[in-house]
Parts: C-alpha cells; sequence; structure tokens
C-alpha cells in the first residue's frame, strides 16, 4: 500500500476471503455432523418408546398365544419372543421385544425385557 491510501489490497481481500470459506466449511461440517447425530439420537429415541409399549402391552396381554408376535410401527421394525431356558421358574416368562432402527446411515436393535406370570404353564 501507498502512504496515504486507505484499505485493502487486492491479496490481502483474497486472504480473508479464503479464510472465511475456511471458516464457513469446518461450520457446515460441523453442522451436518450434528444433524445426522440428532436423527440417530431422535430414531432411538422412537425405538425404545416403541419397545417399551410394546413390552407393556405383553405383560399385561391377557393371552399370551394371542399376542402378536412380529409387525411394523412407524418404519420400525419389531419382534416379541417369549420365554428361553433360563426362566427362573416354570410359571414365570421372559418376554423380550426387540426394535430394530434404522437412521443416517446406521442401524441397531433397542431390546427390552421383562417377566410376567403365566399361570397355564
Amino acid at each position: 500500500m501507498r502512504g496515504g491510501d486507505h484499505g485493502f489490497t487486492l491479496v490481502e481481500a483474497i486472504a480473508a476471503l479464503a479464510l472465511a470459506a475456511l471458516a464457513a466449511a469446518g461450520l457446515m461440517s460441523t453442522l451436518g455432523t450434528s444433524r445426522a447425530r440428532t436423527v440417530e439420537a431422535e430414531a432411538r429415541m422412537l425405538a425404545l418408546a416403541e419397545a417399551q409399549h410394546r413390552l407393556a402391552g405383553a405383560l399385561t396381554a391377557t393371552n399370551l398365544n394371542e399376542l402378536p408376535r412380529r409387525g411394523e410401527a412407524e418404519g420400525l421394525l419389531w419382534t416379541i419372543t417369549l420365554g428361553s431356558k433360563g426362566d427362573p421358574h416354570p410359571n414365570v416368562a421372559r418376554v423380550t421385544v426387540g426394535v430394530t432402527w434404522k437412521a443416517a446411515g446406521k442401524s441397531g436393535v433397542t431390546t427390552l425385557s421383562g417377566y410376567r406370570f403365566v399361570p397355564d404353564a
């Protein structure tokens, strides 16, 4: 710059734009990652709510034999499994609910279990 001129040179302006572009790129990357994690957390939360709903229904059902064992709700696949070899007593059945979720390129299964009395076992 000459002594009496006020302002920026072309090189200074390009350097400032380059720094601003780098900062914007970093911010966009962070926002994209944040959104993906938010979508995944929401899918896990919905899967947990569905698993709680299905487990509560299975634990309070009048007849376990008439209980649907698999299905789909709001894009989530769920399964109900009754009993296992390790049940603590012949009249106690273990009820396990698994809900499969997919979001943001990831997938997983949320599983909940409980026990209920089965008088006719």
